[in-house]
């Protein structure tokens, strides 16, 4: 009984090193990361910064107002979040981003032809 409360928390600092800083709104996953790729170059923006869109409904995974700016490095995109902000989608509860360094990936998923990105 006296070891059960120093696993727990060993455990949970265990979980926080191991799992990171990550969001995920449906096909879609957004992960903290130290600093941009040396390589990185900013783009150009809209209204918004679009991370995905869906081929059949048309929705997008974005990011509105210009407190984000967005990079592209090795076939990769990476967005800088300069104040709390939301990542909104149709379909999906918005999810809230702090300020900070993000990679963005698409989930994938296997087919006999090949690996495929998922599309909402």
């Amino acid at each position: 009984m006296i070891f059960a409360a120093p696993r727990r928390t060993i455990l949970l600092r265990l979980r926080e090193v191991v799992v990171g800083k990550h969001y995920r709104q449906g096909d879609v996953l957004v992960e903290a990361i130290e600093e941009l790729p040396a390589s990185s170059i900013e783009q150009e923006r809209g209204e918004r910064i679009i991370l995905a869109t869906s081929e059949t409904t048309g929705h997008a995974h974005a990011i509105a107002g210009s407190d984000a700016r967005a990079f592209q490095a090795q076939g990769m995109l990476y967005i800088e979040i300069l104040a709390q902000t939301e990542l909104k989608h149709d379909e999906h509860a918005p999810v809230k981003l702090s300020p900070g360094i993000y990679r963005v990936r698409r989930q994938r998923e296997y087919l006999p032809e090949g690996p495929s990105i998922v599309r909402d």
